[in-house]
């Protein structure tokens, strides 16, 4: 687990593991979630193409923000 790209939401923390596509160079992420003191709960990848690392780290961790609230639609991440 990346520490940096490592964030504290209500009761679980949230990171975002970032990786390039080699044809085209955009960028794409996954997010996991975990209870405090526990095991992971969920891992998703986004099915989006991002334009920079920064960019698909904040939508990681905003689509993790979203799923612990409950207001994410199934149809933008893959469960893994």
């Amino acid at each position: 687990m990346d520490r940096q790209n490592q964030f504290s939401y209500k009761d679980f923390f949230i990171w975002a593991d970032t990786y390039t596509l080699a044809e085209s160079g955009e960028w794409r992420s996954r997010f996991n979630i975990m209870r405090r003191g526990g095991n992971i709960i969920k891992t998703s990848i986004i099915n989006h193409n991002f334009k920079s690392e920064e960019e698909a780290v904040y939508h990681a961790i905003l689509f993790g923000k979203l799923t612990i609230d409950g207001m994410l639609s199934d149809s933008l991440i893959e469960d893994t």
